[in-house]
């Protein structure tokens, strides 16, 4: 999004079209009610084709969902670390996969943990 503008804590001003303001409204949604990963992870279709999705980590830390997720070569992917929310914006395909990667990522940290 190009143009944009903090106008406070609250509020965003920007001059891009309808569909990158489409697009920034969805990011921002995906990542105030991100999904667990022990649930159903919702995806939302956006009007380029693209898929986005936000993550609720549990055990798996921030860095290393990055780390691998790079590896897959996801076009956009965004990490808060408080708290740990990964969003992944991709085609379709690319997204289910990443979202695979996040979920045996935290697996096998839950079974660490568990050792």
């Amino acid at each position: 999004m190009r143009h944009l503008e903090i106008v406070d804590e609250h509020a965003l001003a920007t001059t891009d079209g309808a569909e990158a303001v489409a697009v920034a409204t969805a990011v921002i949604e995906s990542i105030e009610h991100p999904s667990a990963v022990t649930a159903e992870i919702p995806t939302r279709a956006l009007g380029d084709g693209s898929a986005l999705a936000s993550v609720l980590l549990d055990r798996a830390s921030p860095s290393e969902v990055l780390t691998a997720l790079r590896k897959l070569r996801i076009a956009h992917i965004a990490v808060l670390s408080q708290p740990a929310v990964v969003t992944l914006r991709d085609t379709p395909e690319k997204l289910m996969l990443a979202l695979d990667a996040v979920r045996e990522l935290e697996s096998v940290r839950g079974r660490q943990r568990d050792a």
